[in-house]
This record gives C-alpha cells, sequence and structure tokens, in this order.
C-alpha cells in the first residue's frame, strides 16, 4: 500500500466589528498584496514564522505556499581520536526542516476561502491555524491594512456530529459558540446583538438538569439543527458531552475537523504545494460557497 500524508482543510474568516461590513477588501487583493510585501512573518511564542513561496494561479483565484518556522538545534561530533562524544564538537545552526515547514493552498474566490495544508508532526492542524494568522494579521498591520482579524478556523461537516450522537444519544451538556463574521449582508439576531455590545463571540450552553434526563440533540430536532449552522465554515464550535453510566463521552469541534489522505510527498515541498492546490479545489467543488453572505 503507497504512503499518505493527511491533508486538512480550514477556512479564512474576518472576525472584526469594527471595519464597517462593506468596506472590507477581497481576500484575493489582501493576500496578493500581502506577497509582493514580503513581510509576511511574525512571532508565535517566541519563535521566528515565514510565510513564503506565494504563487498565484493565471487567474488569480487560487495561492499556494509554505509556512513554517525556524529553530537551533544541537549537533555534536563523534572525537575518533578521542572515542568520545563527550569531546566531540559542538554544532547548533538554526533553520527549518521537514518537520517545521507546512505546504499550503488558498482558494481565494470570496464565495469559497477555503485552505488546504499537511500538518507534520511539529506543525499540527490547531498549530497551523494559529501560526497562519499571527502570520497574516502581522503582516497586514505592517502594510496599513488595519483593522486586520483574521482566522484560520479548521472546517468539520455536520456529518461528523451526526456520526458521534449515532453512538452516543444520552447528551448531556450543549456548549455553542457563535464568532462574528465579515463582511455580512444579512446581519442575523445573533450577530447584530454581539454587534451592539462589541462582541465577537456569543457562547450559550444548555444542560440536561437531572439524572436520567438528556437533551434533546438529534438531526430530527430544527433547532438543534439550526444551532449547527456555521460549523462547515468555522463560524460555530460546538461541544457536545454525553453520559453513560459512570462513562462520560465527549466531542469538541475544535478536535474535529475535515480531512481526507494524498499521496506522501515527502520533503518534496514543490510536490506538496500541487497537491494541496488539487486538494483544495475538489474540496471547493463539494463544499462550495456554503458560508457565502455576500
Amino acid at each position: 500500500m503507497a504512503e499518505s500524508r493527511r491533508v486538512v482543510y480550514g477556512r479564512i474568516n474576518r472576525r472584526s466589528i469594527q471595519e464597517p461590513l462593506y468596506n472590507v477588501r477581497p481576500v484575493r487583493e489582501e493576500l496578493r498584496a500581502l506577497a509582493e510585501s514580503k513581510r509576511t512573518a511574525a512571532e508565535v511564542d517566541g519563535v521566528p514564522w515565514y510565510a513564503g513561496d506565494f504563487s498565484f494561479d493565471p487567474a488569480g483565484d487560487f495561492v499556494t505556499g509554505i509556512l513554517g518556522f525556524s529553530e537551533r538545534e544541537r549537533f555534536q561530533e563523534f572525537d575518533e581520536a578521542a572515542w568520545s562524544w563527550l569531546k566531540g564538537a559542538v554544532h547548533e545552526p538554526e533553520g527549518a526542516s521537514a518537520r517545521t515547514k507546512v505546504p499550503f493552498a488558498i482558494d481565494l474566490r470570496e464565495s469559497m476561502r477555503w485552505v488546504a495544508f499537511a500538518p507534520t508532526y511539529r506543525i499540527r492542524a490547531a498549530g497551523f491555524s494559529r501560526g497562519f494568522a499571527i502570520v497574516l494579521n502581522t503582516a497586514l498591520n505592517r502594510i496599513g491594512r488595519t483593522p486586520s482579524e483574521w482566522e484560520v478556523d479548521l472546517v468539520v461537516e455536520v456529518t461528523q456530529v451526526e456520526t458521534w450522537l449515532d453512538q452516543h444519544q444520552n447528551v448531556v451538556k450543549f456548549t455553542r459558540t457563535v464568532k462574528y463574521h465579515n463582511p455580512v449582508d444579512n446581519l442575523d439576531d445573533e450577530r447584530a446583538e454581539m454587534r451592539a455590545i462589541n462582541a465577537q463571540t456569543k457562547t450559550e450552553s444548555f444542560s440536561s438538569g437531572g439524572r436520567g434526563r438528556s437533551l434533546a440533540t438529534n438531526t430530527q430536532n430544527p433547532e438543534f439543527v439550526r444551532k449547527l449552522e456555521g460549523l462547515a465554515t468555522g463560524d460555530v464550535d460546538v461541544y457536545l458531552e454525553a453520559r453513560e453510566g459512570s462513562t462520560k463521552a465527549t466531542f469538541s469541534s475544535k478536535n474535529h475537523f475535515d480531512y481526507e489522505f494524498v499521496e506522501d510527498f515527502g520533503d518534496n515541498l514543490e510536490l506538496g504545494m500541487e497537491l494541496m492546490l488539487r486538494a483544495v479545489s475538489e474540496y471547493s467543488e463539494r463544499a462550495g460557497g456554503q458560508g457565502e453572505l455576500l
């Protein structure tokens, strides 16, 4: 069986509630400006991260690149004269390796904004999401595009929640966090409320409230289904807790995300970018612009 590599999917979302709702530049315009600026770098927890190798397709609908960080490693030679490891010369070069570089591709069409990337042991899904967002926001501020409150949200299909619920029906706790999104055309009640009090997120929690009782968290309940809207675009996070006797089972959308497998590209990051481009293009065809409100 051929070796494979996991591809994880996310979406670029803008959360600023200060920017006028219709005065937001398209993502493709912002990303091209960032790529041309060569200022896509930031410190993440004291470590320098860089996004580079940007390449746009002829139509400007897609861009590929590499996100990574530098680290210092300690190597020690074996001293053959003294036949000793302890007496060997020490070297501490700084740079990136295949473990600290991740190829990615982005669908820049405003109704899409999907991201595909291939995590490594050192840059996992949540780490890429956070690191890339910090790099983008830092660079946007540097070139004067403020306010810049972009997030790279991991996305999860509602079917993953449904599969979990089929196996854990005695749900006793349900927490839902709604995130502000910008730009919007139809400012729904929840986001109008958030905008009124200058809040970027809104969290609500439901509890069954008693032994032997459970919540009506099933796909036949239209109110529950409505509360899952936005999962697939990164605009909503959910947490569910089920009890079966003394056993507790949990589902968190922060730990579940859409992914699939492609051929293993090893250290060949050029091939990695090609595979990410193919993956995000196919994902866009399947997912479409389901979260677009323009």
